[in-house]
């Protein structure tokens, strides 16, 4: 019988050992084991809600995980088979789970269950809409990976998580949406959710999908699935779930991913990122000085420019989102998705002159097309070709989907990136219409926002049965960039820059963003949760990344709002400190006039230029040490952005909690390690993460540190609180770095000498 079953096997520096009721993978190499209690399969009701990008889902009416046996077990030099059989509500079903190692640090996996008795999945009604929501109901089966964890382990990544890296004792869903604006800071969450649930967020609302999971044990779990999957760290049973809600019948369902080995989590990354593809080197004109966010024509913009320039500021781009003309609504002035210059506002001479300064121009696109016209009453003619052509996402009678954004009263159809034609004419109006590179002279401009991706409908028409809306929408956002990563291909000084995207998002798009956050401080969408966003990304592969310097999100008593009180607007403090952690978090220095520029501090300020020129100055200065950073990030995964468990994982202080002031109203970012970042290895930053706050408290590892602007050098480990007046971030280096003599010339550049010497420097 089952009870008699067991093996053993050793195959590629992998030992297997199975019997009727588990399996321990461990790895001859590191001596990272991995034990698993193996699959549960239970069936449920699901629902999905979507608001405009905002998502929500929930699984209920589950039944109980059926009992499942080990049979047979087979293992040759290629690695080993095992099945068995599993109770589901209908009756037994064979299951089956392949193991091949690749290498010493990698073991490929498929697990399938047939469910061929099985036709009850699959939308059980039409999408109920209620305003600008969309509800879908499944039948769904859950199939789940467990896998027994320890109580000292810790377990990062799962793509960009802007509230914690260590995900340990949470149980959160991966799916590509909006992460939500307020994130469970209060009272701004409960208020938005009162008005327009789920765009609230949470916690682990992310724009990204990525299953993937790395543990301080030394294993790794990494899934191909793009399906809705559920991480579940709360108890000693781990376990992923994907959730198929497929339309039609089933021919079965499977999970399939890598198990990964190593010593340390740092030691995964190389292997990780060969399977998400690494990111490329950002063109050099990037690295140099600032991108200004602006907007409102080219002579308001000229002005904007000129006076950053008589300010000595080096200026090396000019971002603008209305390239294409505005749409007036009652809500305000929103750019016109109507992907073609409007060269009123932007004549194509412009482009050229601001050139012959040395200023490239950036620009914005997302692959949603409105059917509103222009504010001065051009018909939205991109939509009306897109349409004509049948290039827009279609519902399963044929006809177009069009849906209203959420925040004014226009509509849009998204074009169907997975219709090879469609993808085909997108990319192409990409290189012509945005980069302005189908004239024959060289590409007008030289990089763009690549928004969105993240609404891809659930009753979308879909060519083939296997591959329903649900296990799509998570693709979308790579289909997206893959058509601008096409269109900029013999171009390698032009890039884009994306914020959603999937486990393999790295090897396609060139330049992640972290998406909107609030101007606000804290760490549930503030100034921290980008530092907090940068720092986990960078555990998935995410590692040429950058925020909006300023933040985005920005309300002023909405009179729809249920507390009107409610204000997030940026102030000069806050500005200067989001400037202060870009100097070192970002890939580029891109800023953002937000999204109420006009009760919103401003890098051209008058009062704000001294900062903008100091501020800019550094960036420029620490090209060297970014750039070698970056280098290695290309050849190696390792993101030049690290939080303290990649540089000394076996210190756990950085999972201690910070003796910093806490931001009343977000319950996250307590610990010291998401007060401070690596930058490299040989670097620590600790920006000034609070309102009016001139010291910081530094948590600084063994070996000598010194301090970048006073020179003072301090033996680690020791947790103190440093001086750190707006313009000088506390940034201290490693008294032993190759780059110390770096650092300490660009000490003296930007310190004045005279106090810079008192402090008795040897």
């Amino acid at each position: 019988g089952s009870d008699a079953f067991s093996f053993d096997a050793h195959v590629r520096g992998w030992h297997f050992v199975a019997n009727s009721s588990d399996l321990v993978l461990s790895s001859t190499q590191s001596g990272a084991v991995w034990r698993s209690p193996l699959l549960s399969v239970r069936v449920g009701t699901r629902t999905s809600v979507n608001n405009v990008g905002c998502w929500s889902h929930k699984i209920y009416n589950v039944s109980k995980g059926g009992q499942w046996t080990l049979d047979t077990g087979k293992a040759n030099e290629n690695g080993v088979q095992i099945e068995g059989l599993i109770a589901m509500p209908w009756g037994q079903e064979k299951w089956l789970m392949e193991m091949e190692p690749l290498d010493s640090s990698m073991v490929k996996f498929n697990i399938s269950v047939d469910t061929q008795r099985f036709s009850g999945l699959g939308i059980t009604s039409p999408p109920r809409t209620e305003g600008t929501k969309e509800v879908y109901r499944y039948e769904s089966i859950e199939l789940s990976l467990r896998w027994l964890i320890t109580e000292s382990e810790i377990i990062v990544g799962a793509g960009e998580q802007f509230s914690t890296v260590d995900l340990s004792g949470r149980r959160f869903h991966l799916w590509a949406g909006e992460q939500g604006i307020g994130r469970g800071l209060e009272p701004l969450s409960r208020s938005l959710d009162l008005v327009a649930w789920p765009c609230a967020g949470n916690a682990f609302t992310t724009y990204s999908h990525v299953p993937a999971l790395l543990s301080s044990a030394g294993y790794g779990l990494v899934l191909e699935n793009s399906q809705l999957i559920t991480v579940d760290l709360t108890s000693s049973v781990a376990a992923m779930t994907v959730s198929f809600g497929l339309l039609g019948d089933l021919a079965g369902v499977k999970i399939s991913g890598h198990l990964l080995g190593g010593p340390s989590v740092r030691s995964m990354l190389p292997t990780l990122t060969s399977l998400t593809g690494r990111m490329p080197l950002p063109p050099s004109w990037m690295l140099e000085g600032l991108i200004v966010g602006s907007e409102g024509g080219h002579q308001v913009v000229n002005k904007q420019v000129s006076a950053l320039l008589a300010a000595k500021v080096p200026v090396t781009g000019v971002w603008i989102q209305d390239w294409s003309g505005v749409l007036l609504d009652r809500n305000g002035k929103f750019a016109w998705w109507n992907w073609e210059l409007d060269e009123e506002r932007y004549p194509k001479q412009w482009f050229r002159d601001l050139a012959e300064r040395g200023i490239k121009v950036l620009t914005y696109i997302n692959p949603r097309l409105t059917n509103a016209e222009s504010h001065n009453g051009k018909p939205a003619s991109i939509f009306a070709e897109a349409k004509r052509l049948g290039h827009l996402i279609t519902d399963t009678r044929g006809n177009a989907l069009i849906r209203k954004v959420n925040f004014a009263s226009f509509e849009y159809g998204m074009v169907n990136l997975f219709k090879e034609e469609s993808w085909q004419w997108w990319s192409n109006l990409i290189r012509c219409n945005v980069m302005m590179a189908c004239d024959g002279g060289p590409p007008l401009v030289h990089a763009w926002m690549h928004d969105y991706g993240e609404d891809y409908p659930l009753d979308a028409s879909v060519s083939s049965m296997e591959d329903g809306a649900t296990s799509l929408h998570n693709k979308y956002p790579r289909r997206s960039a893959k058509a601008a990563r096409a269109a900029v291909n013999g171009f390698p000084e032009v890039t884009f820059f994306t914020r959603s995207g999937d486990l393999h998002s790295p090897g396609t798009s060139q330049m992640f963003w972290l998406g909107d956050q609030l101007t606000s401080w804290d760490g549930c969408d503030g100034l921290q949760s980008a530092m907090v966003g940068a720092m986990s990304g960078g555990l998935s592969g995410w590692s040429m990344n950058h925020v909006d310097v300023g933040g985005f999100t920005m309300t002023d008593r909405l009179p729809w709002l249920p507390m009107p009180g409610i204000r997030f607007r940026r102030n000069d403090d806050l500005l200067t400190r989001w400037m202060e952690l870009s100097v070192f978090l970002n890939v580029v220095l891109r800023t953002h006039m937000g999204l109420l520029p006009n009760i919103s501090a401003q890098v051209w300020d008058t009062g704000q230029l001294d900062t903008t020129r100091h501020l800019t100055e550094l960036f420029g200065s620490l090209r060297p040490y970014r750039e070698s950073l970056l280098t290695e990030a290309v050849l190696t995964g390792l993101p030049p952005i690290r939080h303290g468990i990649l540089v000394h994982p076996e210190d756990r202080t950085w999972f201690n909690n910070t003796l910093r002031p806490v931001e009343k109203g977000c319950s996250a970012g307590h610990s010291i390690g998401l007060h401070q970042f690596f930058f490299g290895d040989d670097v620590i930053v600790a920006p000034v993460l609070r309102p009016l706050q001139e010291q910081v408290s530094v948590y600084l590892p063994k070996g000598a540190w010194v301090h970048l602007w006073s020179n003072k050098q301090t033996q680690g480990p020791v947790y103190t609180s440093w001086d750190a007046p707006p313009g000088r971030p506390a940034m201290f280096y490693l008294q032993s770095s190759a780059w110390a003599s770096f650092f300490f010339n660009l000490s003296r550049r930007f310190v004045p000498r005279p106090e810079a010497l008192d402090v008795g420097f040897v």
